[in-house]
């Protein structure tokens, strides 16, 4: 008579281990990094788009900000955005000389940190053919776009001269000898005839030394940027999404 014994067989490491080679591994690593680097890069895309949207929708704020102040305080308010003299082309211009700030050592830090990165809403005067600073609506100060985005007023522009910044961390008043500015009149219309339109690029605007000039540094391949167009009479705002 056969007597069957109730332990099942005992079950060893090198059974239960399903080994791999090295191949495999290999393989399973480059699969990952190829879908890891295409949704890195589609990423990458939503959120350059979404800071560029977002300043469009800043810079929107802001212009009915100023057209509002405009009328309800009976004074001239403007939309500054630091800029070169001649309004920036779309990939560089010359420039005379590194200069433009009050005192002279904020040259360097303004040109790398606030021009056509940064606007405000002021009270400007008239003086002649251009117009003075006269102190920010309701105690606010230059604002920073989204990191990697530029602006600049393609079309309209008004000179805005002697406006204030005050730079936080060195506590220090600096003042800006010349900006661009919408200049918003106390009945509610642009000064000047005709659209006026806001460029934003999906770039980071840069000085380049060694050939005195300014140039926008598209990030990633895609140069699509937005046009803020402002009716003059009503101050209503309107975008168009263009390529250079």
């Amino acid at each position: 008579m056969r007597v069957r014994s109730g332990l099942s067989k005992r079950m060893t490491f090198s059974d239960s281990l399903r080994c791999y080679t090295m191949v495999e591994i290999l393989v399973v690593l480059a699969i990952a990094a190829i879908l890891l680097g295409s949704s890195m890069a589609a990423f990458n895309t939503v959120i350059k788009r979404q800071r560029t949207t977002g300043a469009v929708r800043n810079l929107s704020s802001a212009i009915a900000m100023a057209r509002s102040y405009a009328v309800a305080k009976n004074r001239c308010v403007a939309l500054v955005i630091p800029d070169t003299k001649d309004n920036l082309p779309s990939y560089g211009s010359a420039i005379n000389s590194k200069s433009g700030c009050t005192p002279a050592s904020f040259n360097a830090f303004f040109y790398e940190n606030y021009l056509f990165s940064c606007y405000g809403v002021c009270y400007v005067k008239k003086n002649g053919g251009t117009y003075d600073f006269d102190g920010w609506v309701a105690g606010d100060d230059l604002v920073k776009l989204p990191t990697g985005v530029s602006a600049f007023i393609k079309t309209g522009a008004q000179t805005v001269e002697n406006v204030i910044f005050r730079h936080k961390a060195a506590l220090a008043d600096v003042t800006i000898k010349e900006s661009a500015g919408l200049i918003f009149r106390p009945s509610g219309c642009l000064e000047g005839t005709g659209e006026k339109e806001i460029s934003v690029l999906p770039a980071k605007f840069h000085f380049n030394n060694v050939a005195n000039k300014c140039v926008f540094i598209f990030i990633g391949k895609s140069k699509n940027y937005w046009n803020v167009i402002i009716n003059s009479f009503t101050g209503r705002a309107s975008y168009e999404n263009s390529v250079l």
